[in-house]
């Protein structure tokens, strides 16, 4: 069985704002991940809508509670990720 690990990225006012990194990082980003696919590591990297197009979804004791976004605390949402 393969080991298989998930890194998240946190979401901030920018990501949920759906502003982009700047050409600097985004060209690092592009390079990482190029690395990572060469090399047969990298499953997928995604990155994801924002809380405001967002729900979370709760069950508890067999009954589902659905909240619509946007939510007030950023840092409990994650704007992208990577799967290597």
């Amino acid at each position: 069985m393969e080991m298989k690990f998930m890194i998240p990225l946190k979401a901030d006012k920018n990501t949920e704002a759906g502003a982009l990194p700047g050409e600097k990082l985004l060209a690092a980003i592009g390079k990482y991940n190029e690395e990572m696919a060469k090399v047969g590591v990298l499953l997928t990297a995604e990155g994801l809508y924002p809380g405001t197009k967002g729900a979370r979804v709760k069950l508890s004791e067999g009954k589902r509670t659905i909240t619509a976004g946007p939510f007030p605390e950023t840092n409990q949402l994650i704007a992208g990720f990577w799967m290597i």
